[in-house]
């Protein structure tokens, strides 16, 4: 913030210097013809007229930029005012919009299921009940992989959402639970602990073409984003068997490049102790 003057001052100052001038022009002469040269000319009081009329010139010229730089400092506070409510009112619509449109997809759904149909959101179209159980259930032998993708997109309000797709590769998989928290790390070196988030508490089967996907979005506007880890843990089953199987893994995602690496066991280990992470249910 720039500093300014009261408007007082300057006023006062002015008004003074004004009746000083008044006085000293009303006694006395200004010149002397006898001397030549200007300066020489001027009399001791018309030296001192002339500083006064240099002087209240200064105090002018300083009240309209005084009065310029409290315009301006206005006019920025009314600006960020502005952009604040916008972005309030644009978020209210947002999140009204997605509510909308998660109760818009839940009502189809429902619809649809009455139908014996469900729509796929990856491919985007309207299948057979009966046909995608068929496609579901695949190699129910087989141990299930439990197979992780991460993106992310940059949004519009300078958020991040980072996508989790969860795949079951070899065979099917009956996923009993899923929960995931975060460690945000940033450019200046500090770290932001997320609370847990449960992703799912299922059962839910899951395979390749009925992947289970989950977002997440990251909103700091103060702090550049490094990278994060996601340390995510569940347990999940192949589908002909209730003997549960123990997921726990973190993942290193930096943004610079787009890149997720799984961190090795010593580091994983690590990172769930000084957090205390819990994942005996």
């Amino acid at each position: 913030m720039t500093f300014t003057i009261p408007n007082i001052f300057y006023v006062i100052s002015i008004a003074i210097t004004t009746a000083i001038l008044t006085f000293l022009t009303t006694k006395g002469g200004l010149t002397d013809n006898r001397f030549s040269k200007p300066w020489e000319r001027l009399t001791k009081r018309g030296k001192q007229v002339f500083l006064l009329l240099i002087i209240m010139t200064a105090l002018l010229v300083l009240q309209e930029w005084n009065s310029q730089t409290k315009n301006d400092e206005k006019d920025k506070l009314l600006e960020a005012e502005t952009h604040q409510r916008d972005s309030i009112v644009t978020n209210g619509i947002k999140q009204g919009v997605d509510s909308s449109s998660r109760k818009l997809f839940a009502d189809l759904s429902e619809a649809l299921a009455k139908q014996k149909l469900e729509f796929d959101p990856i491919n985007k179209e309207i299948k057979n009940l009966k046909d995608s159980i068929k496609k579901l259930v695949v190699n129910p032998e087989e141990v299930p992989v439990l197979v992780i993708k991460i993106t992310h997109e940059k949004q519009p309000d300078s958020s991040i959402k980072i996508k989790r797709t969860f795949i079951a590769s070899v065979a099917s998989a009956k996923v009993f639970y899923l929960d995931d928290f975060w460690e945000v790390n940033y450019s200046d070196g500090t770290k932001e602990l997320l609370p847990k988030k449960q992703l799912l508490y299922g059962p839910l089967t899951i395979s390749k073409e009925y992947p289970l996907i989950k977002g997440t979005t990251l909103y700091n506007a103060n702090k550049e984003i490094v990278y994060v880890n996601i340390a995510m843990f569940g347990k999940f089953s192949s589908l002909n068997n209730d003997k549960q199987i123990v997921f726990k893994q973190v993942y290193q995602y930096t943004f610079s490049n787009k890149s997720y690496e799984t961190l090795d066991a010593n580091s994983m280990e690590r990172f769930y102790k000084y957090y205390n992470i819990n994942i005996n249910k």
